[in-house]
């Protein structure tokens, strides 16, 4: 009897069962097998690094390729890293942590790992847009900004959600872009914790811990966790809308109801390929188990006719704009992105860590081989994403959470607990310190639009309030040079206005926006910045250029502004990845100058 006690105990020690109420307790016996799967799993992750920066060229992704973020330096770096990494999550793997502390602790990791990426430049172009339209905002209110949304501000495929949050909080604490990296960072945390609630909802809490760990275990999100962008907020509001759905339809009350339908506007808003991501919904009277399948369609219809009298006087209103911009994504936008396309492998092997793609992959074979029919609520909108051909890292963001969950849900087919929490934590190890290591440093030290940031942030060491800007044009690519212009402003607290309208007068623009994929930078119309023409210099100004290279002369026609203005300083990062550059040289009147570096 004793000895099955013994081994009982054994057991329950293993299963992470804590019986003395602590927090946590740690494990002092674990068999030698685990530790050896353990070992194996840990080669495995860094003979996978090792695979990955030998075959990178098959990394073609359009921002952090493996081709440019990493080297044999950095190789070396992340290898030491993680493994000292992986040594610290084999010893918390015999550490028994309750599962309310557990997640507890993976938020507030989630918040800190996008905090990381803080210091990061604005990296897209799109920014620019946001900020013109968050500043719109907040100079003349929301109300002015939603009768001119599609008319006098142009909206080019955009929903209004996240430009209406970044203005609020630019209304709220001024053009901050601390106050934006704020709000976007706890959305991307708060998307971690909507994809634990809506696994522990569809399955049980330590997988909605592991789903939740799993997109952690995504380098290319962890930097998009604070742009001035629409993905990240696009994505909260689609985990809340599918976790309230889910509580709708198996709660009872009005106000569930209400909670999903509010939530599913939210998210309908922000931009359109959520409308795909919330097919996970449509398959809810289908899939979930343990419920009423006919009381779950009852109250799937009346979630729906809600939210169908909430969108009634935004489609009234703004329909026609809506179906304008319908018609700019299927008859520009997705023929155009198909010449700036990424590949799958890229996305899964490279930007996602490959357990989080292996353990996915797996799932399929358990869920068919289960039947486990709640699977199809994650993996509906994932699987339609991928069927459509959509393969930009940017634009699968929004379902990375259905990743993480199928993914969960196949890791949680190991019988092995520990060996589940050590591959768990040890992608995720591995994925933040690619992230810190390698992605980080091409983003601060390597990339042309870390010149904005870092002229930004000068520019706000200076007297002078006003910012008199000169774009030179760049015929070798098909991006408007101005519309860097309002992601300098974000970094600066300053006054900019433009003279010399040098960077549209190219008589090539027109062919150039009719192939570009990026048309809407020569759309956009830049309400704070537009140049009438004159080459006056308002007092109190400092004259800044904006070129592709700092070799590029000033036409004749403004090379006469440098008459009382000496150079002060340059930010001439230079990347070899991109045609386009930004590089930004500051002067300053003779009154003014001081010692230049």
């Amino acid at each position: 009897m004793a000895v099955l006690v013994e081994k009982q105990c054994v057991t329950i020690a293993e299963q992470g069962v804590n019986l003395s109420g602590s927090p946590w307790t740690t494990v002092r016996s674990v068999p030698n097998d685990t530790k050896l799967k353990m070992l194996l799993v840990s080669l495995v992750a860094v003979v996978l690094l090792l695979l990955q920066f030998l075959f990178r060229d098959f990394d073609n992704n359009r921002l952090l390729s493996w081709q440019w973020v990493m080297n044999q330096d950095s190789l070396l770096l992340v290898l030491a890293i993680s493994i000292t990494g992986l040594v610290v999550v084999y010893k918390s793997c015999f550490i028994n942590i309750s599962q309310n502390k557990e997640i507890l602790f993976v938020v507030a990791g989630s918040y800190i790992i996008g905090m990381a990426a803080w210091s990061a430049p604005e990296f897209m172009v799109d920014s620019g847009r946001y900020f013109i339209h968050a500043k719109l905002i907040a100079t003349h209110g929301i109300g002015y900004f939603l009768s001119e949304w599609g008319y006098g501000i142009n909206a080019w495929t955009d929903l209004p959600l996240a430009s209406i949050i970044y203005g609020a909080a630019f209304s709220l604490f001024g053009e901050s872009r601390l106050a934006i990296q704020v709000i976007n960072t706890f959305l991307f945390s708060g998307s971690v914790f909507l994809t634990y609630l809506v696994g522990k909802e569809l399955w049980d809490a330590k997988t909605g811990i592991f789903a939740a760990l799993m997109l952690l275990a995504i380098p290319f999100l962890h930097v998009q966790a604070s742009q001035m962008l629409v993905d990240v907020p696009a994505m909260f509001f689609t985990m809340g809308a599918i976790f309230l759905s889910i509580m709708a339809v198996k709660k009872t009350g009005i106000g569930w109801v209400l909670l999903a339908s509010s939530s599913i506007v939210f998210a309908l808003l922000t931009k359109y390929s959520v409308w795909i991501a919330l097919s996970s919904i449509a398959v809810l009277p289908f899939a979930l188990k343990d419920c009423n399948r006919t009381e779950v369609a009852k109250r799937l219809l009346l979630i729906s006719m809600v939210t169908s009298v909430l969108l009634v006087f935004v489609f009234y209103v703004h329909h026609p704009i809506i179906l304008k911009q319908l018609k700019i994504l299927l008859d520009y936008q997705l023929p155009a992105l198909q010449r700036w396309q990424e590949s799958y492998t890229s996305t899964f092997f490279y930007q996602v860590h490959p357990f989080v793609s292996l353990a996915a992959v797996a799932s399929l074979y358990y869920a068919f081989k289960k039947k486990e029919i709640v699977y199809i609520i994650p993996a509906a909108a994932l699987c339609i994403m991928l069927v459509m051909g959509v393969y930009r890292a940017r634009y699968l963001l929004i379902v990375f959470p259905m990743l993480a969950l199928v993914a969960a849900f196949g890791i949680r087919q190991i019988k092995d607990m520990k060996l589940q929490s050590f591959i768990v934590r040890g992608a995720v190890v591995v994925s933040l310190t690619v992230t810190l290591v390698a992605n980080m440093n091409f983003l601060q030290n390597q990339y042309s639009a870390v010149n904005l940031k870092d002229a930004g942030l000068y520019l706000n060491s200076l007297n002078e309030p006003n910012v008199a800007t000169i774009i030179l044009s760049q015929p070798k690519t098909a991006v408007n040079p101005a519309s860097v212009l309002p992601m300098l402003d974000y970094y600066a607290d300053k006054a900019f206005y433009r003279v010399g309208d040098v960077a549209v007068s190219n008589s090539n623009n027109e062919g150039r926006k009719a192939i570009s994929p990026l048309r809407f930078t020569w759309e956009v119309k830049q309400h704070f910045y537009a140049d009438n023409g004159s080459t006056v210099l308002l007092p109190g100004s400092v004259l800044v250029v904006i070129s592709p290279d700092a070799k590029q002369q000033l036409p004749d026609s403004i090379a006469g502004l440098l008459t009382h203005y000496v150079f002060d300083k340059r930010f001439a990062v230079i990347d070899d990845v991109f045609r386009f550059q930004s590089v930004v040289t500051v002067y300053r009147h003779k009154a003014n100058n001081r010692d230049s570096t």
